[in-house]
């Protein structure tokens, strides 16, 4: 269930000095955990509440809402709170009355401008750093490697070479955004190698450890979600499709169609669980190939089909179902199932 977005007039408490800092926001939780990141990172525009924050640590703080209010209320509302608490600096945190506080667009976009890269306060990389971490995605180097080096951590590196962050340096400099390492590691060759080995039937956790990726990096290549133009066969199969083969799969079908053995018994013969069988049988796996076979009507394994007819032939004869079910071994459900027709509908009188 998503979260409910409250809008509204907070208040951050420092206990033992007893001073406040109230704020408002559209989305109240949201706005916390910028102020708490931004504390914690020793980064925060409030020097007096960064002071403080640093001083007794975040035990010595609390967090409360004072008011939920609509969007266009709430700074008549912050402003409010600010006067009946008395909470501007030295008494409190608040630096300045909350209308005094918006800017035009253009002051916005200046002050947006400064802090880009370098200029933000928590930035730990320089721009020197991030054309580094550049040249070394394009040669293929390992991120969690490059984070280690430079003290961040691996989701910062990935937001550099997906465009996400430090976009505004790749654009001065009018390079393309880098590639992820990980698709240095394989060749359209490999791709096209791979996809023939999984036809053949070899594993894709086998052909993992071959080429050094993760097992579902093989399955994307096979479904074509990755390296789609490599050449070679895109198999569609479901999960655990991998211990069938398409002689395999063509052959369990022919059984389905001509043979009397159960699902069990194909099963074991072709060493996958029952549910592939039955999933193969009802055309939901595996529908590319061969054909889609005729269902069977299911037999339960205690029933041949002359029990079946006997069992209607004695139902006909108002012979009770619990006796029946005492004959053949199965439960007075199971004959009322018959009855019904709702197993065995294909079996006639």
């Amino acid at each position: 269930m998503a979260k409910k977005i409250i809008c509204g007039v907070y208040q951050i408490l420092c206990v033992p000095t007893g001073k406040v800092y109230v704020g408002s926001s559209k989305d109240i939780q949201r706005r916390w955990r910028h102020h708490r990141g931004a504390l914690n990172n020793r980064c925060h525009g409030n020097e007096y509440l960064q002071r403080s924050w640093d001083k007794y640590g975040k035990g010595a703080f609390t967090f409360c809402v004072l008011e939920r209010t609509k969007l266009n209320g709430r700074i008549e509302c912050e402003n409010w709170w600010i006067d009946f608490l008395d909470c501007y600096t030295p008494k409190g945190y608040n630096l300045a009355a909350p209308e005094n506080q918006h800017m035009c667009g253009e002051t916005r976009l200046k002050i947006s401008m400064s802090n880009r890269g370098e200029g933000h306060g928590c930035s730990k990389l320089t721009e020197k750093d991030v054309l580094d971490i550049y040249e070394r995605i394009q040669r293929g180097e390992n991120g969690t490697e490059i984070a280690q080096n430079y003290n961040v951590t691996r989701s910062t590196i990935y937001t550099i070479w997906h465009g996400r962050g430090w976009k505004h340096l790749f654009d001065q400099l009018d390079k393309p955004l880098p590639r992820s390492p990980m698709a240095t590691k394989l060749t359209a060759t490999d791709a096209q190698e791979i996809r023939q080995q999984l036809v053949a039937g070899i594993r894709q956790v086998d052909l993992a450890a071959v080429y050094g990726i993760s097992d579902s990096g093989i399955s994307d290549i096979k479904r074509g979600k990755a390296w789609k133009d490599a050449g070679g066969l895109i198999l569609p199969f479901c999960a655990g499709s991998s211990k069938l083969t398409y002689e395999k799969i063509s052959e369990i079908k022919q059984l389905l169609r001509t043979t009397t053995k159960s699902q069990e018994e194909l099963a074991r013969m072709f060493n996958v669980s029952r549910a592939t069988i039955g999933l193969i049988n009802h055309g939901k796996a595996h529908s590319d190939v061969g054909g889609l076979p005729p269902r069977r009507p299911r037999v339960s394994p205690k029933l041949s089909f002359g029990d079946v007819q006997e069992i209607r032939a004695l139902l006909q004869r108002r012979v009770p179902q619990k006796e029946i079910g005492e004959k053949f071994g199965i439960a007075a459900g199971t004959v009322s199932q018959i009855k019904t027709g709702k197993i065995h509908s294909a079996i006639g009188y």
